[in-house]
């Protein structure tokens, strides 16, 4: 099940993201205030990155599946898949009842935090401010309970990476989450937003400096 379906979800992810991407561009030029064009703006800028986090865990979870599966047929002692070599390699065979487990466990989570993400960014479209307390949410439902995190390409494809590990992470969201709190004041509205895309854009640009330092 895990196989069939995980291939079919990730082509789906940017048809599900995009028209809200699109529907936030369009909300910059309609909303009434400069605080809701901000937070708009925000939340656009965010929406790529979410749609490739999600298309990334599902290709992830896709790749180490197969791998799951190839390694346990070639312990049933298939020459076919024992002569392939370009998949990732799952651990010791001790421990792959395990790692099915934390695998399953992970495509859960991913796939409920895509729904969260995904509702969210559609009730931008009722209310901007409830649609991203929403997409808030779902990064926190994320970072509980994600326990782990898979690298395919790596000698060890499953690490361990727990709530303490994504301390930084969880305080981000914290804030993110308590600043839109204040949304109900007014008068807070326009610093709240640009305070928003502010982190928003401190993010991507940490995050995808880092990786073309690496």
């Amino acid at each position: 099940m895990l196989s069939v379906h995980t291939p079919t979800l990730r082509k789906m992810v940017p048809f599900l993201f995009l028209p809200a991407g699109m529907g936030l561009l369009f909300e910059i030029a309609i909303a009434p205030s400069a605080a809701q064009k901000i937070l708009a703006l925000a939340l656009a800028l965010f929406c790529p990155e979410l749609t490739r986090m999600a298309w990334v865990d599902l290709q992830n979870i896709e790749l180490l599946t197969i791998a799951k599966t190839s390694s346990e047929t070639v312990d049933t002692g298939s020459p076919t898949i024992a002569a392939a070599t370009a998949q990732p390699k799952m651990t010791e065979p001790s421990a792959q009842p395990q790692q099915s487990q934390q695998l399953n466990r992970f495509r859960t989570v991913v796939v409920s935090t895509i729904a969260l993400e995904v509702t969210g960014f559609y009730l931008t479209f009722a209310s901007l401010p409830v649609g991203a307390v929403m997409i808030v949410l779902s990064q926190f439902w994320f970072n509980l309970l994600a326990s782990i995190q898979l690298h395919p390409a790596k000698p060890v494809p499953i690490v361990s990476l727990g709530i303490q590990d994504r301390q930084a992470v969880l305080t981000v969201n914290a804030i993110t989450a308590g600043l839109l709190c204040l949304w109900p004041i007014q008068s807070m509205r326009l610093g709240l937003a640009v305070a928003l895309l502010v982190l928003t854009t401190l993010f991507l640009a940490v995050k995808y400096g880092f990786h073309r330092s690496e």
